[in-house]
């Protein structure tokens, strides 16, 4: 992911997903402020398991399910930074310009209005990426022409203390 001050270009994403906070399992206070890295799995016992959870929205490129929403055009990200008596703020936006899978995600933004949720990148190489809400600080919504699915995006904005983080494996 290349990467300047305000503006993120997501080339090699290949999957965005949107997981409710409530089911995530990383230890990352969202009042931190300069984390790079987190791990994303962790084991017990032996076992391995995904600290993510179940995500409610995904949506990926060349998908033939129909029950995941589809890009053909990796995501974009806007991030603006504005300073705050508890720090700096950081608002990440999303935009994923949606091709297929339409009433399954309308389904799934109904069940996020109102919960704090995370957004997770996974590129081509399989590598992961998140963008950590601060509580009461995740908004989604599906945007474009009424009725016309084919120019519909999905735009997710959450405000953070973190620029996007490397999940380690």
């Amino acid at each position: 992911m290349t990467q300047n001050c305000n503006y993120q270009e997501l080339a090699e994403v290949v999957k965005v997903e949107l997981v409710k906070a409530s089911v995530c399992d990383i230890a990352v206070p969202y009042f931190v402020a300069g984390i790079t890295e987190v791990a994303g799995t962790k084991t017990t016992g032996g076992t391995t398991t995904d600290r993510i959870g179940t995500p409610d929205i995904v949506v990926a490129m060349d998908v033939a399910d129909g029950t995941t929403a589809e890009m053909e055009t990796p995501p974009t990200i806007t991030q603006k930074e504005k300073t705050d008596t508890i720090g700096i703020i950081i608002t990440h936006e999303v935009k994923i310009a949606v091709t297929a899978g339409f009433e399954a995600l309308r389904s799934a933004i109904n069940g996020l209005r109102g919960k704090d949720f995370h957004v997770v990148f996974t590129t081509d190489d399989g590598t992961r990426y998140l963008c950590y809400a601060t509580p009461g600080g995740s908004i989604v919504s599906l945007q474009g022409q009424q009725g016309e699915d084919e120019q519909q995006s999905l735009v997710a904005s959450l405000q953070s203390m973190s620029h996007i983080i490397k999940l380690l494996q």
